[in-house]
């Protein structure tokens, strides 16, 4: 039966968490005929099933052989029966107005093919409550650029216009994960629209793919977002009807950073990471965010770039790694606030 949106579950191994991710999407204002609720289970192998099944005829659960959040992706998008599909991970929940909005924003205007919201972030040691632009139908060009920027991606922040999403399917299975990377290609086949309002509460816990800092871990979020980096760029250019291709290099350069320092933390592990890299990392960071940062945390960064060139990176990393043991972040938020 067609609807007016999917919420779109992805799930791995999260039984602890499913429950209330379902719960939180039974839970909307928007109208039950209106909202499926779709739960794509990836091939877990722990209590998941069990746990869905009490949910059965309220719900629409598709089992799959495990393949990665792309593949998990590519069956949802498929599947889904609304028109607005609406992107929530197994460990996260929505706020319940979430798909309302959602919806509302996606029928004033027709052109956007992407509406983010802002996040109620929870961490073991604090919380936090994102501040996103404010911004309606933004069409990418040179003088939007640095909003859209701003508007970042991750899945349970995005929803997308099923109809324009055909155009960039099927997303690279490869992709095991950031496979929510790859959704900013939608940014060259409609507009963007962002909610201020914190509509999903994100969980940071042990078991994050996405914030996991494990060693063990980083080469294939380095990999994942390398190969969604290289897929948009293909994707676009290889498209005879994209314009605007001198924008990719801009909007994906936060990631190609990201993806920078991550293969700078396995090159220290090994012992073959040069002071150089650590520098130009540094220095591309502050042309980047250095108008998005507030003068207290401008002089933060600028008291600490002379580490960048005088500490070898294994002391760098050594001193990166007392900050976070010491919980000194909490004293630096405090003397110099930002939660960056």
């Amino acid at each position: 039966m067609k609807r007016v949106a999917t919420i779109l579950i992805d799930t791995y191994n999260y039984g602890r968490f499913i429950e209330e991710a379902i719960e939180s999407a039974l839970n909307q204002t928007l109208s039950a005929q209106d909202l499926e609720v779709l739960v794509v289970d990836d091939g877990s192998t722990d209590d998941t099933p069990e746990r869905v099944a009490k949910y059965k005829d309220k719900i629409t659960y598709l089992r799959k052989s495990n393949g990665g959040q792309a593949s998990a992706f590519n069956a949802g998008f498929e599947a889904a029966q609304g028109e607005y599909i609406i992107l929530l991970d197994s460990d996260d929940c929505c706020k319940r107005d979430r798909a309302a909005l959602v919806v509302e924003e996606f029928e004033r205007h027709p052109e956007t093919a992407i509406v983010v919201n802002a996040r109620h972030i929870k961490m073991p040691d604090r919380e936090i409550f994102e501040q996103y632009p404010d911004c309606r139908n933004l069409r990418l060009d040179r003088t939007t650029l640095r909003t859209v920027v701003k508007c970042a991606y991750g899945t349970s922040r995005t929803a997308v216009r099923k109809s324009a999403l055909q155009r960039i399917l099927p997303l690279p299975d490869s992709l095991r994960i950031e496979a929510d990377l790859f959704l900013l290609a939608l940014l060259w086949v409609g507009n963007i629209s962002s909610i201020n309002k914190c509509l999903t509460m994100y969980r940071v816990h042990d078991s994050n793919l996405f914030h996991s800092t494990r060693l063990d871990r980083i080469p294939l979020k380095a990999q994942c977002i390398g190969e969604a980096i290289s897929g948009i760029d293909k994707l676009l250019r290889t498209s005879a009807d994209t314009d605007r291709l001198d924008l990719i290099e801009e909007v994906l350069l936060p990631y190609k950073i990201e993806q920078r320092e991550l293969l700078f933390a396995l090159d220290v592990e090994s012992g073959t990471a040069e002071r150089a890299e650590a520098v130009s990392i540094e220095k591309d960071k502050f042309k980047l965010y250095w108008h998005d940062w507030p003068l207290g945390y401008r002089i933060y960064k600028l008291m600490r770039l002379p580490l960048f060139y005088t500490l070898s990176p294994r002391q760098l990393s050594r001193l990166g790694r007392l900050y976070q043991s010491k919980n000194l972040k909490r004293f630096r938020q405090l003397v110099f606030p930002f939660d960056g």
